[in-house]
């Protein structure tokens, strides 16, 4: 294919909230975001950061999620990224 639909999750398993979040991410490929639902993006390259919107900025504690999605366009493969950073501390990507 040429491009893909992607929907994220971030959840928080901390004791605190969470309040006002980035997630970073590289892409292994030529992805390239398109458009972005639930989160502003800036892209530089293959690097991808998605920042809060006003209206989702706090992730609850204690298993407490957001969502956001984004279409991208990419030629070649579409291997998913895995060195995911939330607010500059790695994450898992499950």
């Amino acid at each position: 294919g040429t491009g893909s639909t992607v929907n994220v999750t971030i959840s928080n398993q901390d004791s605190a909230d969470i309040d006002g979040w980035d997630l970073a991410w590289t892409f292994s490929g030529n992805q390239k975001i398109d458009t972005i639902w639930n989160a502003d993006s800036n892209q530089t390259g293959s690097s991808v950061t998605a920042t809060n919107k006003d209206y989702n900025s706090v992730i609850s504690a204690n298993g407490g999620t957001i969502n956001f999605g984004f279409n991208l366009s990419y030629s070649g493969t579409n291997a998913a990224p895995t060195d995911f950073k939330l607010n500059g501390v790695a994450c898992g990507a499950d």
